[in-house]
């Protein structure tokens, strides 16, 4: 995960094209910014965020705020109002051996 001015950035490799490809997460809109190398893959995160910023600027928009949470030991956690999470809700979803639903027995 990348951070640039409290913008959170997942990022996947595709070992084919041999490329990284990240999606800024927790926005209203779609940012997505790509890279051969994971410094060229900084460098296109903080323009995509820089140049999103601006558009927002130009059109009046207020961009939305960034997203606070931690992640420990493989725990999301977030804070306990909206208010906090500066209006935000975390979503999840999940899939155990490619389906939505498990039967787990004790």
């Amino acid at each position: 995960m990348l951070t640039y001015k409290g913008y959170r950035a997942i990022v996947k490799y595709d070992n084919e094209a041999e490329m990284l490809y990240g999606e800024v997460v927790s926005t209203r809109d779609v940012i997505t910014f790509q890279a051969s190398s994971v410094e060229q893959l900084k460098r296109e995160l903080k323009f995509s965020i820089d140049d999103y910023l601006a558009f927002c600027a130009e059109k009046g928009i207020e961009p939305p705020p960034s997203t606070e949470y931690r992640i420990i030991d493989g725990q999301v956690l977030v804070p306990d109002s909206a208010a906090n999470r500066k209006g935000i809700q975390p979503v999840v979803s999940l899939a155990v051996n490619g389906g939505e639903r498990a039967e787990v027995t004790a």
